[in-house]
């Protein structure tokens, strides 16, 4: 299946999708799963090192305050 024939199918068609069509989406809604996993990953993980940096810093003025 060619990837224009897979793009110009959509479910809610009156056309059952052969199993090859099927196939096709369901690989392809899995990679998209996959990156988007992948992305949220880096994301949390930027966030909770920005976190742990600004968490450092308050320490560190606490000390200097103390």
């Amino acid at each position: 299946m060619t990837e224009k024939e897979m793009h110009s199918y959509r479910l809610t068609s009156m056309v059952e999708p052969s199993d090859k069509m099927l196939d096709a989406i369901m690989s392809g809604v899995a990679v998209m799963a996959r990156q988007s996993t992948e992305n949220a990953r880096k994301e949390l993980v930027r966030r909770f090192d920005a976190l742990k940096r600004e968490i450092k810093v308050y320490q560190e003025s606490l000390r200097k305050h103390a």
